[in-house]
Parts: C-alpha cells; sequence; structure tokens
C-alpha cells in the first residue's frame, strides 16, 4: 500500500471524520484527492485528435444501435450520486457524461432505492451497466468489469464508548451491520463467518443502528459515512480501524455485451490526466489550489474562530436543554425502532409464510414488472410446468416465447399488446413445448398491479398444468363425435327401415284387399247357392203335393 493510502488509514483521535465539521471535512477532502490522483496518472488508450476514443468500425457500428438504449443503474451513493434540485450530480455522473462525450453516445440514467435493488436488476437484465461497482467472485458470475477509475477504503465504526474494532479478526461474535448486497458484504460472509452479519438498506440505517446500540459495529465506505454521519448529526461514533477491503470502483457490465466492456474500457483509457483532475476538483477540491491555499479558506477559517467563541457560549447557555432533547429524542427513536422492529419480525412471518405457501404449491406462482417484461418473482413448481427452473426467467424474461407452441405465437404477442395498454382478460389457455419435448396446456390466472395514478406496473399470476383435463376433453369429444355418428346412422337406418316397412304395408294393403273382395265374392256367390237350393226345393215339394 503506498504512503498516500496508509495516511488514510490514520486516524489522530479516533474520532469519525465530519464530527469536528472543519477539520473533518478537510481531512475527508484531501485523503480522497490523494486516493484519486493515485489513479489519475495510469496510463491513457488511443485518442483521436478531437479527444473521443478510438473505437473499431464494428464498435462504432454496435455503439450506434444501442445509441440512448444502454441502460446504466444508480442509486445514492455520495460523492459518486447525489440528487440535487430533481437533477442527478456526482463524481461518476461525471464521469459517466464524460464517457458519452468520448464515445460520442448517450446512456440512460435508471434509478433505485437501494444498492441491492441496482444488484438485483442487473441479475434480471433489467439494466445492462452499473456504476461505481466492486468486483467480486459472485458478480463474476453475471456480469463483466471494465478497469477501475477510483479506489476507497472501508472503515470499521463502532460507539465511542465500544472497546476494541480495530481489526476484523478480534471481532469474533460482534454484529456488524453492512451494506445488503454491497462487495464488502459478500466479501465478509465469505471471509470472516464468524461475524454476525446485519444486512441493511443503506448505509444511514447502518450506522443509525450503531448509534442506538443494536448492532456491535458497521463496515462500510468512509466517504460515504462521512457524508451521512454530517448529514444526520450522529454524535457517538468513532472509526475504531480499518476493514482491509479497499474498493477498486468500475464500470460493471451484463456478461453477454463484451463489446460494451471493450468499448468503456477504451472510453476510461482516453480521459486525461487533466480531465480526472477537473472531476477531482469538482467534488474533492476546490479550485485550483488546495484548498489549504486559498483566501476562501483563510477567510472561513477566521470566520470559523468568530463562531467557535459564539458558539461556546452558547453551548454553555444551551448544554443541559440539548442533553435532555437528545435524551427525549433517542428515546423517541428507541421505541420507534422497537415497533419498527415488531412490525419487520410481523410482516417477516407472513411473507415466510407466503414464502412457504408458494413454494409448495403445484401451480406456478409468478410477478412480472411492466413494461419491462421482467421476472420479480417465479416460484419453484415452475421447473415441473415447463422443465425451465425460476432462474432461467430471471435471466431471460423472453424464456417464454421460445417454448410457446407455434400454434399460440400470435395469441400471445396480441395479449402482450393489449396487456401493455392496461387491457387484460382474467385467465386464458395455451400450449407450450415442454423442455422434454411434450406438449402441455397452461391456464393462467391474473391480477394486473397499478400504481397510484393508475398505470399497470406488474402482474401477479399463477399457472396450472390442465394437460390431463384437455386431454380427458379431446377424448370425451371425440366420444361425442362418435355418439353424434351413431345417431346419425342409426336414424338413417331407421328412416330407411321405415321406408322398407311402409312399402310392404302398402302391398300388404293391396294383397288384403285383393283377399277381402275374393272373399266378399264367395260369401255373395254361396248366397246365391243357399237362395237357388232354396227355390229348388220348394218346387220339388209342390211337384210332390199335386
Amino acid at each position: 500500500m503506498s504512503q498516500d493510502k496508509k495516511e488514510y488509514f490514520r486516524q489522530s483521535d479516533g474520532e469519525l471524520p465530519g464530527y469536528r465539521r472543519g477539520a473533518g471535512l478537510i481531512f475527508r477532502i484531501v485523503t480522497l484527492v490523494l486516493l484519486f490522483l493515485a489513479l489519475a496518472g495510469s496510463a491513457s488508450g488511443r485518442v483521436l485528435s478531437d479527444g473521443t476514443a478510438s473505437l473499431t468500425p464494428q464498435e462504432r457500428q454496435w455503439l450506434s444501435r444501442h445509441d440512448g438504449q444502454v441502460r446504466i443503474g444508480i442509486t445514492m451513493i455520495p460523492p459518486q450520486v447525489i440528487l440535487d434540485n430533481g437533477a442527478y450530480q456526482g463524481l461518476s455522473i461525471d464521469y459517466i457524461r464524460l464517457l458519452e462525450r468520448k464515445l460520442g453516445c448517450r446512456f440512460k440514467l435508471v434509478p433505485f432505492a437501494t444498492w441491492n435493488e441496482v444488484i438485483q436488476a442487473a441479475k434480471m437484465r433489467r439494466i445492462d451497466v452499473i456504476f461505481a461497482a466492486q468486483r467480486t467472485p459472485e458478480r463474476l458470475a453475471y456480469l463483466l468489469f471494465t478497469e477501475p477509475y477510483i479506489e476507497l477504503p472501508n472503515m470499521i465504526v463502532v460507539r465511542k464508548e465500544r472497546r476494541g474494532g480495530a481489526g476484523l479478526n478480534e471481532m469474533k461474535g460482534w454484529s456488524v451491520a453492512v451494506s445488503e448486497g454491497s462487495a464488502v458484504h459478500e466479501f465478509l460472509r465469505r471471509e470472516f463467518a464468524y461475524l454476525g452479519l446485519h444486512p441493511v438498506q443503506d448505509e444511514l440505517t447502518g450506522l443509525m443502528k450503531v448509534s442506538l446500540g443494536e448492532v456491535d459495529a458497521m463496515v462500510v465506505e468512509i466517504s460515504r459515512a462521512s457524508y451521512y454521519i454530517e448529514k444526520a448529526g450522529i454524535l457517538n461514533l468513532r472509526v475504531a480501524g480499518s476493514a482491509g477491503v479497499l474498493y477498486q470502483l468500475r464500470f460493471a457490465v451484463r456478461s453477454d455485451w463484451p463489446v460494451l466492456c471493450g468499448i468503456l474500457d477504451k472510453g476510461l483509457s482516453s480521459i486525461t490526466v487533466e480531465e480526472r483532475r477537473e472531476i477531482g476538483r469538482r467534488w474533492i477540491i476546490v479550485g485550483e489550489k488546495s484548498i489549504f491555499a486559498t483566501r476562501a479558506f483563510r477567510i472561513s477559517l477566521a470566520a470559523g474562530v468568530g463562531a467557535i467563541v459564539l458558539a461556546v457560549i452558547v453551548v454553555v447557555v444551551w448544554n443541559r436543554t440539548l442533553r435532555r432533547t437528545v435524551r427525549q429524542r433517542t428515546s423517541e427513536l428507541q421505541q420507534e425502532l422497537a415497533e419498527r422492529r415488531h412490525a419487520e419480525k410481523s410482516l417477516a412471518k407472513s411473507e415466510a409464510r407466503f414464502r412457504r405457501l408458494a413454494e409448495n404449491a403445484r401451480d406456478a406462482i409468478y410477478k412480472m414488472s411492466l413494461p419491462d417484461g421482467a421476472y420479480e418473482y417465479v416460484s419453484p413448481a415452475v421447473t415441473e410446468l415447463t422443465g425451465y427452473a425460476p432462474e432461467e426467467f430471471y435471466r431471460n424474461p423472453q424464456l417464454l416465447s421460445e417454448f410457446i407452441h407455434p400454434g399460440w405465437s400470435g395469441y400471445m404477442e396480441e395479449e402482450w399488446s393489449r396487456l401493455l395498454k392496461g387491457e387484460m382478460p382474467p385467465t386464458y389457455e395455451y400450449q407450450i413445448i415442454h423442455r422434454s419435448g411434450d406438449v402441455r396446456w397452461l391456464n393462467q390466472r391474473n391480477i394486473m398491479v397499478r400504481d397510484e395514478i393508475g398505470r399497470p406496473v406488474a402482474i401477479e399470476g399463477i399457472v396450472t398444468d390442465i394437460t390431463e383435463r384437455k386431454n380427458y376433453e379431446e377424448e370425451l369429444s371425440k366420444l361425442n363425435d362418435e355418439l353424434s355418428r351413431l345417431n346419425e346412422e342409426l336414424e338413417q337406418r331407421v328412416k330407411q327401415r321405415t321406408a322398407e316397412l311402409e312399402k310392404m304395408n302398402e302391398e300388404l294393403q293391396k294383397i288384403n284387399r285383393l283377399f277381402v273382395g275374393r272373399e266378399l265374392r264367395m260369401v255373395a256367390l254361396k248366397e246365391r247357392i243357399r237362395e237357388l237350393e232354396n227355390k229348388s226345393g220348394e218346387r220339388r215339394d209342390q211337384g210332390d203335393r199335386q
């Protein structure tokens, strides 16, 4: 380690920079200058006459195709990124804007509330680049890294009355706050398993936990710690020692875009020493001279001395009142934190119950953000339904389009267009091709999630395998078709047999008419014969009498 960097770790009285607002601020500024200039002397890459980076035709073509579309995820990390009057500023923002000029393109800034959200967005490909990223083994699985453009150390911050903490090796059993998802979080979890790590959403939350005694210490990058401590007016912390972790901040690029990583490296190497110093002067040094040599510093120093004299008088008067106010505020904060912890525990229990239900359900449960279509949650049941693991959906939000049945691709495109307009049926059914090659039917029930002004921001849904039901319905349909065919055939045969019977009946009627007519004639003939016989008998009787 260079002498300049060693100077950064040296503490005069153990008090955190920023408590003594004058000397602490100057110490922090000068230290950051030394660290920044240690990188400023790096060799520059090839630069064209107009100061822009020298890129190959293929790289220029790639940039042209993606101009204004490369998404850089950012979050508030002073002095890297600061939100001032609705506009993002800061050391890393200046580097991003300078790279735009060097490369002749525009980048799209995508803000997030916390650093962990930035990391999760990078994993799910919702952003393409991360600013001020530390290279770690875990991140190398999905990110590529440029050369570093600044270095910053991480320190151990404790309460003033806390003993020890000069190094991580003497902190066994300590509870230690750390920014969730940060590189130092990964480092401590991997190398110092005996620490009781407490991930927090941002540095200020962690520092407040240390101040209120909820955790023993926090490992934090020192410039961020000083900024938040000064901003929040925390008065009971000190720097105990170095964590031995030096942040080498780089731009991190999604792993499937190596060409962009090479372009950014060329852009960074084309930045001149003077341009680096100019960014340093803007955020670290005031003016062309050291802050100690400026007239403004001398005036400020004189004004500061007078202010200190006045402040001593005021402090004597208000000391007891201030202590009483601090005690009261501390009590309120502790009560508020106790209520918050209770609410967090209740929420954690609810989330755990939901996760158990979701991860043991046979149906797949998912949440997709809009309009980018990235999956925020996919339950393990999706593997049984589709053959693809949840991680594959996180990495590739378009995965569904790759295994949708060809006969349903047009339907899904139409439904997606309707979805982006805020129109969505509560349920629909479609076919997919399972990774095994089988064709399966899925039923999807959806709920639209909207923001406070009614814009669709996400979909939550449940997906069920209905292949067996569809197969049963298909078999039932075939049986119905066969039954209909048999009914039609039977009706036809009945009609045919009826016609045959009707014809036979007509023939019988004819025969019957002939038979009946003959019988009638026979009866009449018999009657006639009887009449004749009667008459003949009468004549014979008359002849005998005569």
